[in-house]
């Protein structure tokens, strides 16, 4: 036996292995409610967690909370999607679990959300550093990418940005895909990337011939990969291996429509790495523009493609059965006409038969730097097709030809793009331009008025109507857009540019720059950005040393706004808050991303006060203060998925400040990840205040990244050192930190700080392991003034 045989042999045995592995864990039965549940196994059912199976219901928190409850379940854990159609947008689910392998049983039909600035990441359903995982269920995934494909421009663009993946799997080891049905992906279907021990079985892909970039199976950097039984029919390759490919099985593959099966393409990137150990075996392709090819863009980083074996493969009617082209060029805009730097060899082709489409039915196009070596060819009959051998005498050495026809050298240019762009999804109702009213996009004029008087129209038309800010720079000085409005569905505001802010304070009359007041139903969206030029005023912030000083202008206020939205948008460099959420009510702030240096004076991130029913989800915040703060009469929030630093943290308050305060209640902080910032998980209160209450906090599934103080609560919060010695008087109560885990950069992990006059009641630490992250020692905990319970991992020790 070859050794590039034994290597299948073994990876084929691997897999098994790990099938055999899965399958005593896994639950046995038949189709319904679910499988029968292996002894001590739990089921966690999303419905139960509030998943609506209605079709219409964004259930991204459900689907979350049924994970995190799963994934870290100290016994066996199945993830059930039952029966019913579900719509999502944009998950991770994140590793690692207590529990091996996790079980994610789809038996419904999971749709997702076609709005593109619900996907901050290229992603739909992403799964992430888990060690034993099986996908399985006989459901479906639908990314409804056809409503969506026809802003893809990747055709003529080769820099174009990625539609998101319907299943990524990024870190995932010991893991098996079955029995799953992925349809209409707006980019890839599946991928997987720096994946080990990875198995795809009974896996059907299907989306029409026609849509761009839909790839059905994408590896990279990958190892020890088996693909096998599934058809496969898209409008790009059936399957597709990138840069870092080593040992993958492929067999018992239908494939058709799309481009076949490929390796590459190669070359793109600084960081390639080598592709080897390839085998694929028992498939059938048809009518596919391409059937095995290997692709390189010109000239690149010299890598290799080494021991390839294809054998046992039917094509009907495939227009390229056979091909090598290292000169690829998809938008066929390549002037670099270097030779590729990729060698390939060790390839055999072996039994191919079937027909093409073409006259060329086997081309290798190799690079005349690396021009490719042992190409053997054994047993090939492909009809239909005119064959051809171009190559120099010196480069056919180590051919065999046993039957099959010569090769040819011709190069074909029929390949399409690999990448997608993100963009948002065809506009509904009446466009207002502000171009149209007299705004200028050159970055200089000032389009205040223009702004004003494009929402005006909007606002007062009588139909669906959208204020459009169109790609450019926009200099604008403060706006107030006012309510209510005349449309019957939420006014949409779409930001595509770039708007500046004036930076003359004088201009100024309130500390807001934009401010949306009085509306009921309203989207802010569109992927542009607000830049508040802080760096420019910062230095006139001396709120560091008084604590009666005036706000410098926040970015975007949202007041007294009902059934509102703001997402995908990007803030920078607000001169105070970056956005504030103020007397709103049924509000949501997702896919954000909101930068300013650490240094910035009081550039909160997202600042909510006397406002009910807030969601903060899936953003990234990095600033000088607060990443998400709290004030007074903020009651029922949910802050989601947010990634943290540079800042000071996520927090409730200051509280306690000025007379009659409204009260605090119902603040859920969950699956949130803090970098290298001051604060974790923070309640602060100003000492001498007057009475108020701050009570239901659930600070759940947070990573802390060497942060300073990952939990405090600091009840005689002073940042001027001028304050009263008298205790705060707000009542803090029934507080909950549970599964908070990672390093902190100071000796003092958990500081419990309470008002020697009301003390906290009800707080319950449970499974807390923050361990020293760069310090000598270990990590310490300091309580004082309160009532606390725990539960579960206790790092650092708890309070005595």
């Amino acid at each position: 036996m070859s050794m590039a045989a034994a290597s299948g042999t073994m990876i084929v045995v691997q897999n098994l292995l790990l099938l055999a592995l899965i399958s005593c864990v896994v639950a046995k039965g038949s189709r319904g409610r679910s499988l029968l549940a292996a002894p001590g196994e739990t089921v966690f059912d999303v419905t139960k967690y509030g998943a609506e199976a209605d079709g219409e219901t964004d259930n991204y928190e459900q689907f979350m909370k049924a994970w995190v409850a799963a994934c870290h379940s100290k016994t066996p854990a199945r993830f059930l999607i039952p029966k019913g159609e579900f719509v999502v947008g944009a998950v991770v689910f994140q590793g690692p679990c207590s529990s091996s392998p996790i079980v994610v049983e789809v038996q419904g039909n999971v749709k997702a959300m076609s709005d593109f600035t619900e996907y901050p990441n290229a992603e739909w359903f992403a799964f992430e550093d888990i060690d034993g995982l099986h996908v399985m269920g006989h459901g479906s995934f639908n990314g409804q990418g056809a409503e969506v494909w026809q802003y893809n421009d990747c055709h003529k663009n080769k820099k174009c940005q990625m539609f998101p993946t319907s299943l990524k799997f990024t870190q995932v080891n010991n893991a098996l895909v079955e029995n799953i049905h992925t349809i209409d992906s707006m980019g890839f279907h599946v991928s997987a990337v720096k994946c080990n021990t990875f198995t795809f079985r009974n896996v059907t892909v299907t989306a029409p011939k026609t849509s761009p970039n839909t790839d059905g199976i994408h590896l990279s950097r990958c190892n020890d990969v088996t693909i096998t039984d599934c058809v496969i029919g898209t409008g790009d390759d059936c399957i597709s291996m990138v840069r870092g490919v080593n040992n993958v099985n492929i067999s018992k593959i239908t494939c058709g429509p799309g481009h076949g099966i490929s390796v590459g393409s190669l070359g793109k990137y600084d960081d390639e790495e080598d592709v080897k150990n390839v085998f694929i075996k028992s498939c059938t392709l048809t009518e596919t523009t391409n059937g095995i090819r290997i692709k390189t863009w010109q000239e690149g980083l010299p890598t290799k493609v080494v021991t390839m074996r294809v054998e046992d493969i039917v094509m009907n009617n495939v227009e390229n059965p056979i091909i090598i082209d290292q000169g690829y060029c998809p938008t066929h805009t390549c002037k670099n006409k270097k030779p590729s730097n990729i060698a390939i060899s060790d390839i055999q082709y072996k039994n191919i038969r079937g027909t093409s489409s073409s006259e060329v039915a086997v081309s290798i196009n190799c690079s005349p730097k690396y021009p490719c070596k042992d190409i053997s060819m054994i047993d090939i009959n492909l009809t239909g097709g005119k064959i051809t051998d171009k190559r120099d005498d010196d480069d056919k050495k180590g051919d065999k030809d046993s039957g099959g026809g010569k090769l040819s050298s011709e190069c074909h240019g029929n390949a399409n793009g690999r990448r997608a762009r993100q963009g948002a999804s065809k506009p509904r109702g009446t466009i207002f331009n502000v171009l149209k009213y007299g705004a200028k996009a050159d970055g200089r004029s000032d389009s205040t008025e223009a702004f004003m008087q494009a929402w005006v129209a909007a606002c007062h038309f009588k139909g669906p109507a959208r204020l459009l800010v169109p790609l450019g720079t926009f200099s604008v000085g403060p706006v107030v857009f006012q309510g209510p409005c005349s449309s019957p569905t939420p006014i949409v505001v779409e930001i595509k540019g770039t708007v500046k802010a004036n930076t003359d304070i004088s201009e100024y009359s309130s500390p807001e720059w934009f401010s949306f007041e009085n509306i009921n139903g309203l989207i802010v969206t569109g992927g542009g950005t607000f830049d508040g030029q802080g760096s420019q005023v910062w230095q006139y912030n001396d709120c560091h040393g008084k604590s009666n000083c005036q706000l410098l202008p926040t970015s975007l206020k949202f007041k007294t706004v009902t059934n509102g939205q703001v997402r995908g948008i990007h803030s920078v460099n607000s001169m105070g808050f970056h956005m504030a959420i103020n007397r709103c009510q049924n509000f949501r702030a997702q896919n954000l991303k909101i930068f300013a240096p650490q240094d910035s004076p009081n550039t909160d991130g997202i600042h909510i006060s006397s406002s009910d029913s807030i969601k903060v989800l899936r953003s990234v915040i990095g600033t000088g203060d607060d990443c998400v703060s709290l004030g007074q009469g903020a009651t029922n929030v949910l802050i989601s998925g947010i990634t943290c630093g540079p800042g000071h943290g996520i927090s409730v308050g200051s509280l306690g400040k000025y007379q009659d305060e409204e009260d605090v209640r119902g603040v859920t902080v969950t699956n949130c990840t803090l970098s290298k910032t001051e604060n974790g998980v923070r309640i602060k209160t100003w000492p001498d205040s007057p009475p108020s209450k701050a009570t239901s906090f659930h600070f759940e599934d947070i990573i802390m990244d060497n942060v300073k103080k990952p939990i405090i609560i600091d009840q005689a919060y002073c940042p001027s050192s001028s304050c009263s010695q008298k205790p705060s008087r707000v009542q803090i109560s029934d507080v909950h930190y549970r599964n908070i885990r990672g390093t902190s950069s100071s000796e003092n992990a958990v500081t419990i700080m309470c008002s020697p006059q009301y003390p906290c009641q009800g707080v319950e630490l449970f499974n807390i392991n923050l361990r020293p992250g760069g310090i000598k020692g270990g990590a310490t905990a300091s309580c004082a003034n309160a009532k606390l319970t725990y539960g579960g991992t206790q790092v650092p020790p708890p309070c005595r």
